[in-house]
């Protein structure tokens, strides 16, 4: 529910270059020998899989990775969200004019989506390496520093790294479905960081396009979609005193959350933040956190705009830096727009602290 912009320190396109680099670079063993297959270089793993298929179907499809300096493969490994979706259609024309073989066709005693799989080993990727220093999951989700799931915004998604023990990360949600895609399976910008229930649970093998679905590094969804607060009678706090003591009381049925359009938003745009409104089940997942918007009422209410001036006057220095210091206060959450990422319903904190006065 926010565009992930950078890593915690440094910029994506730094991010990028060093997954393209540590995925091709040849990497050695203890007594300093090559690792050359499945868990070393991709280049290397590619050229066997040409020697083991060579003269068969789907020989090509490695060859091709190869050519030009590794421009197809660094595409795969590096390219954009958009330049992810142009190859995902080539080669689904390509195997549609079957010029590649079919994903499931058998090609010796593996199918083609085994030998790709055996290539892009994502699993391989995946895995535990031994020093904190080694290229893995655990190192590219420390390196991104997403804190919260990017598709709810309910979930953490730390990364915990103590010593030399690798104890917790998130999942990896594939955009682009490995089912469908196995050649995109460590491609950078087709590894999302995010919670259990968004990648297992709830979205799973669905095909996702640009076209149609929300992309946590090419939308910013906050500029997008804004929670709402909908009263059941009246569409104000202030112009209901009954509705305004069940809140303070916390009668969490007296409203509905909602979503609203941003009307500056392009009309796909919305389209997209809707379908992923109803496909990641948003409606229902925060309707059991209504509980959380009647304190942020509550706390726009008693710390208004005045409120806010007043405890910077005279907190200035000591437990204040800034007003935004004092916001994070009155909201006990992150609500800056570049400050989503790091933590649980910040969005929501966020958009509800705003429709209510208080000027983030």
């Amino acid at each position: 529910m926010y565009q992930i912009i950078q890593g915690r320190n440094k910029t994506l396109t730094s991010l990028v270059d060093n997954h393209y680099q540590q995925i091709v670079k040849p990497l050695y063993d203890s007594k300093g020998k090559i690792i050359s297959y499945e868990n070393g270089s991709i280049v290397l793993r590619i050229k066997r899989k040409i020697k083991t298929l060579k003269g068969q179907k789907g020989v090509s499809f490695f060859k091709n990775l190869l050519e030009n300096d590794n421009l197809i493969l660094n595409s795969i490994l590096s390219g954009s969200p958009k330049e992810l979706q142009k190859i995902a259609n080539k080669i689904n024309t390509q195997i549609k004019a079957r010029s590649l073989p079919g994903l499931n066709s058998k090609i010796g005693k593996k199918t083609f989506k085994e030998h790709i799989e055996s290539v892009f080993n994502y699993d391989s990727l995946m895995k535990k390496a031994d020093a904190i220093t080694e290229y893995d999951g655990y190192f590219l989700a420390n390196e991104l520093g997403i804190n919260a799931c990017p598709y709810c915004n309910r979930s953490y998604t730390i990364t915990v790294i103590k010593n030399r023990d690798k104890i917790v990360r998130p999942e990896f949600d594939h955009f682009f479905c490995q089912k469908y895609f196995p050649y995109l399976s460590i491609s950078f910008y087709n590894l999302i960081p995010s919670c259990h229930i968004c990648n297992s649970n709830i979205k799973g093998d669905d095909r996702f396009s640009i076209k149609n679905n929300y992309h946590p590094y090419l939308q910013n969804f906050d500029d997008i979609i804004n929670f709402s607060v909908k009263f059941n009678k009246k569409k104000k706090i202030d112009r209901n005193r009954k509705s305004s003591i069940r809140l303070f009381y916390g009668d969490t049925d007296s409203f509905t959350l909602a979503f609203i359009s941003n009307r500056k938003a392009s009309l796909a745009d919305i389209s997209r933040a809707k379908r992923h409104i109803k496909k990641f089940k948003l409606d229902e997942l925060y309707s059991y956190h209504k509980d959380i918007v009647v304190e942020y009422i509550h706390n726009s209410i008693i710390n208004n705009n005045s409120r806010i001036d007043e405890l910077f006057n005279k907190y200035q220095g000591r437990l204040f830096s800034s007003r935004d210091d004092v916001k994070r206060f009155a909201t006990g959450n992150l609500v800056l727009s570049n400050e989503l990422h790091l933590r649980p319903f910040s969005k929501l904190s966020k958009d509800i602290h705003t429709e209510f006065g208080m000027k983030i």
